[in-house]
């Protein structure tokens, strides 16, 4: 592979036998030795939540339930 530049940035071509998708997302890092090193972008739960505008907080769904059986034995 060879970077080349394209407008403000290089680019490295991806080979076709990594089966890397279209569009898909990655993080880059750099290790000690210059290494580069991509590593696909996870799904953060969280950050969804906040962009729907839901709340991930534990709410006790059982809080009204009694036991019908042996459960206090």
């Amino acid at each position: 592979m060879k970077a080349r530049k394209q407008g403000n940035s290089m680019a490295i071509t991806i080979p076709k036998k990594f089966e890397v998708r279209e569009g898909q997302e990655f993080r880059a890092y750099r290790g000690r030795d210059g290494a580069i090193i991509f590593l696909p972008k996870e799904r953060n739960i969280f950050e969804e939540a906040l962009e729907k505008g839901e709340s991930l907080r534990f709410e006790d769904a059982f809080e009204g339930d009694q036991p019908t059986g042996r459960e206090m034995i």
